[in-house]
């Protein structure tokens, strides 16, 4: 999961800028379980995040990320939230 956030960071970051939090939560969740194919073609459709946005159906299941195993399955349901941090504050230590 951590390496599949890691390819998808700055995508993330573009995604951030939809304003429509479903839409956003659905995008970002899609860049982090799709293949590598859909996945391509998501990043492409990135480039140009204000003129062309993927279409995402709202209906909630039981997890974003499926992995099956030969003894269990695993069911993850991803949450995005996106933090907006400023860089100006300094901490100092006593």
């Amino acid at each position: 999961m951590r390496r599949r956030c890691e390819d998808v960071k700055d995508a993330m970051l573009v995604a951030s800028r939809v304003d429509n939090v479903n839409v956003r939560g659905r995008l970002i969740e899609a860049l982090i379980t799709s293949d590598p194919e859909e996945r391509t073609g998501l990043l492409k459709d990135l480039s140009d995040v204000e003129r062309m946005l993927p279409v995402y159906d709202t209906e909630n299941g039981l997890g974003d990320y499926v992995r099956r195993f030969e003894s269990a399955d695993t069911y993850t349901d991803i949450k995005t939230k996106i933090l907006y941090l400023n860089s100006s504050v300094i901490f100092e230590q006593a």
